[in-house]
């Protein structure tokens, strides 16, 4: 059965670093596809740094010291001979999804993890200000159920949103059905 998966990463992110932690990791990573990366409502074509700078300068005009200053989610699929479609669309959608409704995202590849190198997956960091200046109101939780159900919707497919643990990168069994919000 075809099925993707998009993860809740559970971490705070709240900070002064955290933006430049977790977009440093992503394109750092042994595992990074190079030259994959997507973006949404960013200049993707120059360095990490500029970026990272183009997330800070609209939470400018927010106090994001005890806000959640990133979103970020993991798009994955359990591996099957459809895995690298099912991944590829679904990122390539979710790019979609942030760019007309105004996020400014990150969409990165990476073609394995140090658990299982297999683990084709990509990391997508949103950022809660949008570029019309307003502050995402919902949760991460919200926001992805959104894209959940705008990725069952293109593509015609199960989706599953999970949640990973807050100190570690292993899912929990909870899962989200789309029952549960019509």
């Amino acid at each position: 059965m075809r099925e993707g998966s998009l993860i809740v990463v559970r971490k705070s992110y709240v900070g002064e670093e955290v933006i430049d932690n977790v977009i440093n990791y992503m394109y750092s990573s042994l595992f990074v596809v190079p030259n994959e990366t997507m973006c949404s409502n960013l200049d993707c074509d120059t360095d990490v740094d500029s970026i990272i700078n183009q997330f800070y300068a609209l939470q400018d005009n927010y106090n994001m010291t005890k806000k959640k200053r990133v979103f970020h989610f993991i798009i994955s699929a359990r591996e099957s001979n459809s895995m690298f479609d099912i991944v590829d669309k679904g990122a390539s959608i979710v790019q979609y999804f942030c760019e007309i409704n105004g996020f400014q995202a990150c969409i990165v590849p990476h073609g394995g993890s140090k658990d299982n190198y297999m683990n084709y997956h990509y990391h997508v960091v949103i950022n809660p200000v949008m570029i019309n200046g307003v502050m995402w109101q919902g949760t991460d939780v919200d926001l992805a159920k959104l894209m959940i159900e705008y990725l069952e919707n293109i593509m015609r497919m199960s989706w599953k949103l999970r949640y990973s643990n807050r100190n570690s990168q292993k899912c929990s069994n909870k899962m989200y059905s789309r029952k549960s919000i019509t």
